[in-house]
């Protein structure tokens, strides 16, 4: 039983699937398979500083951020 995907160009929806032709790019890792990880253990003391700086940075907007979604979905819930 074919269907009209499986009509297209001679080749089964599968074929174009596993040639790629589906594949959508990672909008984290941009397409490389991979998430850049900061490697402290090669880090001067200064890098390690500045590191723990930013990831509380984003710790604190993340907090921000929830708390802000929070207070709407209960502003929400009261009806306002």
């Amino acid at each position: 039983m074919q269907n009209d995907f499986d009509q297209h160009d001679g080749s089964t929806a599968a074929d174009r699937y596993l040639r790629g032709d589906y594949d959508v790019l990672c909008l984290v890792c941009h397409g490389s398979g991979k998430v850049r990880v900061a490697d402290v253990s090669k880090m001067s003391f200064a890098q390690k500083r500045g590191y723990v700086r930013y990831v509380r940075e984003q710790q604190d907007i993340a907090l921000a951020q929830r708390q802000v979604r929070q207070e709407s979905a209960a502003e929400r819930r009261m009806g306002a």
